[in-house]
């Protein structure tokens, strides 16, 4: 089973790319690639045309990194769409709401939770709801790091 390091740029805009401080969480690929997946869930529907291009954008790449096997490096550009104010506000918009939502969820998912929603085999284990829930915590921390918004 592999992990992948969430890496988020510091929020100070006048340091350079070289002096950027880069904090991070090393996250289960199967447990990022379901937070992803739900993410998608919690993004609103993009409006037509120009304003909705970030948003689907965001959506396609979530779809992409849940529904591909990649291991120990899931592509969740959390780093890249998080420099974006819009970008940002999308993020943190479906953390706070899939946060929320696991509130009221029981303790565990059946493992084939992953087939049901199009993520490949099923999970021989169920999934603890604390797993997820811990994992949106720290990548919403990761994003409310020295920023400036």
């Amino acid at each position: 089973m592999g992990t992948s390091f969430i890496s988020i740029p510091s929020g100070d805009k006048h340091l350079s790319a070289s002096q950027s401080v880069r904090t991070g969480i090393w996250v289960n690929d199967s447990i990022l690639q379901l937070v992803l997946r739900l993410l998608v869930l919690h993004v609103p529907e993009p409006p037509p045309g120009e304003v909705g291009v970030e948003s689907k954008a965001i959506r396609d790449q979530w779809l992409l990194a849940s529904g591909v096997a990649f291991t120990g490096c899931v592509p969740h550009e959390l780093d890249t769409i998080s420099t974006s104010a819009n970008g940002l506000l999308i993020i943190r918009g479906a953390l706070k709401s899939l946060s929320a939502a696991m509130n009221d969820m029981p303790a565990e998912l059946p493992g084939p939770l992953f087939s049901l929603l199009g993520m490949g085999e099923p999970a021989t284990a169920s999934i603890r709801i604390q797993d997820l829930q811990s994992t949106v915590a720290d990548i919403l921390s990761l994003l409310n790091v020295d920023r400036e918004d």
